[in-house]
């Protein structure tokens, strides 16, 4: 069991230690989960208070029911079940979000990250993010077609 002051550092490879600044914002890194040599990827992404963002497309996206998952509910030694309850959502929707059958919603992100101590902003860059990368796979073909306005 984990104690109190690691809720902000999540178990696993998937997340770095957050760092703060001196204004008191932290940023998230990920890690690539394996060998990242020799998968081809050439950067991680980073989620920061900046918004700033890098992508590496030879990273498989990771869905956010991963982290909740692995780093969180096995990382705790809860269930699905106790999760639930103590965030006042039916077990349903953790199942489903477990199960990847369902995104983390604004109201499920607040409610994990009062449980967990975390941002709520962590729950939600975690399924933009996921969404993005999704996206921008699917549409890589018809985004390199379009002219950006200033080259035309």
């Amino acid at each position: 069991m984990r104690a109190a002051q690691d809720l902000r550092v999540p178990p696993g490879n998937r997340l770095e230690k957050l760092v703060g600044d001196r204004r008191g914002q932290h940023s998230t890194g990920w890690m690539c989960d394996g060998d990242c040599a020799s998968s081809g990827a050439k950067e991680v992404l980073t989620m920061s208070s900046s918004s700033t963002t890098t992508e590496a497309e030879q990273i498989v996206p990771i869905h956010p029911r991963e982290i909740l998952m692995e780093d969180f509910i096995e990382g705790f030694g809860i269930t699905q079940n106790k999760l639930a309850v103590a965030i006042g959502v039916p077990p349903r929707r953790i199942n489903e979000i477990v199960h990847g059958k369902r995104g983390i919603t604004a109201d499920t992100a607040i409610r994990l990250a009062r449980y967990f101590g975390t941002s709520e902003e962590l729950w939600m860059h975690l399924q933009s993010s996921y969404e993005l990368r999704l996206e921008r796979r699917a549409l890589r073909d018809k985004v390199a077609a379009i002219t950006p306005l200033g080259a035309a």
